[in-house]
């Protein structure tokens, strides 16, 4: 059956790979890269992004983005230890923020959620609403990006690098596997475990700057792949 593919448009070199194991002939199979980074620079809620940073109050602040139960627990731990830097989760699903707090509390730590009451004497905020991730991104001076320290494969990290920011990683990235490996390549991201984390994320703030450069320049070089694929499936359709 794979044989007789005349066309196959695969994200990477891996894929390709994968697709000509399965028998698609070398000359139907075209690289394209990934549509996801052809999205847009996320927009950021000026009202939302200014609330972050009164709330912050000049403290460095790490985000941990889309954040599963197991990511909270060893950044709320490392959180513990570093009592001047301010700590930002967004979780992958909302309805966790009441769940986190309680969490927090357990763990000796003083949280607020975004959904409420901001309390700048707090050391967490839990970003728990909803369209607000471009503000969130945009105050934070580091983005984790979450899934990645509970083996849950990782979530994407393209809008971060969009918008300039360092990007930190834990060992399980299969999710987006190529498009971590570029970026740790280009230097705009870098990857950590439990043991290394509080020196990953202290060496990720000295080189924010370059790394946030680092990684949007890897992003916009590269984008594309939506045209490739639709001149690809135009000529499908109707061939000359």
């Amino acid at each position: 059956m794979w044989s007789k593919v005349s066309r196959a448009l695969m994200q990477f070199p891996g894929d390709a790979r994968h697709a000509q194991l399965l028998g698609v002939p070398a000359h139907a199979i075209s690289e394209v890269g990934s549509i996801k980074l052809d999205q847009p620079v996320p927009p950021i809620p000026e009202e939302q992004s200014h609330q972050v940073m009164t709330w912050k109050n000049k403290r460095p602040l790490v985000c941990l983005m889309s954040s599963h139960p197991e990511d909270d627990a060893l950044f709320m731990r490392w959180a513990r230890q570093e009592p001047h830097m301010a700590l930002l989760i967004v979780p992958r699903h909302p309805v966790r923020g009441a769940d986190i707090r309680d969490a927090a509390t357990a763990a000796g730590l003083n949280a607020c959620q975004m959904s409420l009451k901001l309390d700048p004497g707090t050391q967490l905020l839990i970003g728990d609403t909803f369209g607000h991730m471009g503000a969130y991104i945009s105050q934070s001076d580091v983005i984790v990006i979450g899934g990645s320290f509970s083996g849950k494969g990782g979530q994407n990290p393209i809008e971060p690098a969009r918008l300039k920011k360092p990007l930190v990683a834990g060992p399980s990235m299969y999710n987006f596997q190529a498009i971590t490996d570029g970026l740790e390549t280009a230097g705009g991201l870098y990857r950590a475990d439990e043991e290394n984390l509080s020196e990953v994320l202290a060496k990720a703030m000295e080189n924010a700057e370059l790394m946030g450069s680092a990684a949007e320049a890897w992003v916009e070089a590269h984008r594309g792949s939506t045209a490739l694929q639709t001149q690809a499936i135009l000529a499908a359709i109707a061939p000359d």
